[in-house]
């Protein structure tokens, strides 16, 4: 109970303070110096992520980094299970380059949690509309063409557990129109940081980065089959 309230307490204090670093990133895009926003955002995305994971008590053990190389300034979609709050932070510290993600519209009404899921190109989304999520795909594809990478959970929730729920069939919408490489991810342990006991928890995270798919030159028939793939290579990172 007492390391939840002090992470809180820190959380906001952190965040707060990064909110004027993250109006940096306005210079770079109404500029349109896309390079350097995208360095800016990873430098300060990747210390928010440090802090978090310091802050909360998690070792993170990173497993087939070599296959994150390569894959800067390219399109990008990084795919990966969802086990817990926990994941974001894990991922984003331990890629080399930054991803954007959709989240919830409710989130930009925090107004240092806005600034900065703006500063990162996160995409908002309005769960129960329809056309907010077709609205939420065509940006994050949009994205990722311009070379800002874009992370996806296609459980569609959190599995609390360290269980993995089958895909979703069209949930690799942002991959497959984008024609990006994906980045497989498979996370496990991040639900014992908090999910497990329902509170946060020091926790031992490891993450796998797999050999990226090259969605460009698929035909329909791989294209139709693509989550089952993708899914299965996630799937066998569990058994590791």
């Amino acid at each position: 109970m007492v390391r939840s309230v002090l992470f809180l307490l820190l959380y906001f204090v952190v965040t707060t303070l990064m909110f004027p670093v993250a109006l940096f990133s306005v210079i770079f895009r109404v500029f349109r110096l896309h390079r350097l926003e995208r360095r800016y955002i990873n430098l300060m995305a990747s210390f928010l992520s440090w802090f978090y994971i310091i802050a909360g008590g998690a070792k993170v053990e990173i497993k087939g980094r070599e296959n994150t190389e390569g894959l800067l300034d390219k399109a990008v979609c990084v795919v990966s299970n969802h086990q817990g709050i926990a994941d974001i932070p894990v991922i984003v510290h331990s890629l080399p380059f930054y991803v954007g993600f959709i989240a919830k519209r409710e989130l930009l009404y925090f107004p240092w949690v806005g600034i900065m899921m703006w500063a990162i190109r996160c995409v908002p989304i309005k769960r129960s509309s329809p056309r907010s999520a077709i609205r939420a795909i065509e940006k994050g594809v949009q994205n990722i063409k311009n070379g800002f990478p874009m992370l996806i959970f296609p459980e569609g929730t959190r599995s609390r557990g360290d269980k993995m729920n089958a895909f979703k069939k069209g949930s690799l919408k942002l991959a497959t129109r984008s024609r990006a490489s994906i980045l497989p991810v498979t996370v496990q342990g991040t639900y014992h940081a908090l999910e497990e006991k329902g509170r946060l928890t020091p926790a031992s995270i490891s993450i796998t980065f797999h050999e990226p798919i090259d969605t460009s030159a698929m035909d329909k028939e791989e294209l139709s089959s693509l989550h089952e793939r993708v899914e299965s290579v996630i799937r066998s990172g569990l058994k590791e």
